[in-house]
């Protein structure tokens, strides 16, 4: 007789699969939406294609849906088991009242922007973090959707160095949707295509000026400006690079191409790692 468990738990993991993927797609699909409408009302790079934005938002998608059926494999276990369980005795405590609340919204975002500094720097400074990150940097149409475009395999290299140690320190419950909302429109307000130029706020609040610098395809803009939300950990680091009045010059990574392939994109950073590692053999 023909067993039905197998389709059972099929079925169970597709509903599963589209209720995750849509529970943190929606959100971001509305930031995106709005932020586009901003861009293209006053756009800094008139007609950039629609074909690139549909892209990245696709892309996330794939991104979120590999996040999530990771979290059903050994690897999600792990993940949980050090979010839940380790070092419980140095967590915060839980909030009391609308006050507490604001004021763990407050350090959520600050451990959250100081981890993802240092993860985002090391990407930069180490060539195998860099085969999984040039994904997002080969991007070479600046707007809201481009902070979407992430190799899913950021998502454990991030659950390590933010996820983990904020939920260390902040309690499982932390990341709240609240954070997760405001993470996302920081982003995609930080990548859009407008021509805005905070001035002196920009030692206050990254903006898109600061962040396009970050991307700039010029050499001496290389290996600056890595903070997500405010510049300070720039200026505590000795990454800060302040915005000149008027400048937004062109993104992207000289001499390489933007992958719109889904395979490619996919494959990528292996065919890099495996390069890396053929040329480490042939010098020894």
């Amino acid at each position: 007789m023909f067993d039905t468990s197998f389709l059972q738990l099929l079925d169970i993991r597709a509903y599963q699969l589209v209720v995750g993927v849509w529970d943190m797609y929606w959100p971001v699909f509305l930031i995106t939406i709005f932020l586009t409408l901003i861009e293209r009302c006053f756009p800094l790079e008139p007609s950039q294609p629609w074909r690139a934005w549909l892209f990245n938002m696709a892309w996330h998608a794939l991104a979120l849906s590999i996040g999530v059926i990771l979290s059903w494999t050994a690897w999600g276990e792990f993940v949980a088991s050090l979010s839940g369980t380790a070092m419980a005795p140095t967590r915060a405590r839980a909030p009391q009242g609308l006050p507490d609340e604001l004021a763990r919204l407050v350090l959520v975002l600050l451990v959250y922007d100081f981890c993802i500094y240092w993860a985002h720097r090391l990407q930069h400074a180490v060539p195998a973090l860099w085969a999984m990150h040039q994904f997002h940097h080969e991007e070479r149409h600046m707007n809201a959707a481009a902070s979407l475009r992430s190799h899913w395999l950021n998502i454990p290299y991030l659950q390590v160095l933010v996820t983990i140690p904020l939920m260390w320190l902040l309690g499982f419950e932390a990341y709240t949707f609240t954070a997760y909302l405001m993470i996302h429109i920081f982003l995609g307000y930080s990548h859009m295509n407008v021509r805005l130029d905070l001035g002196r706020f920009s030692r206050l609040l990254v903006g898109p000026q600061y962040h396009r610098m970050h991307h700039a395809r010029e050499r001496r803009h290389y290996d600056c400006n890595f903070a997500t939300l405010l510049p300070l950990w720039d200026m505590l680091f000795g990454t800060f690079q302040p915005p000149v009045a008027g400048e937004f010059g062109p993104t992207g990574v000289s001499g390489i191409p933007t992958t719109r392939a889904w395979i490619a994109a996919s494959l990528q950073p292996g065919i890099d790692w495996w390069r890396m590692l053929k040329s480490r053999f042939v010098r020894a």
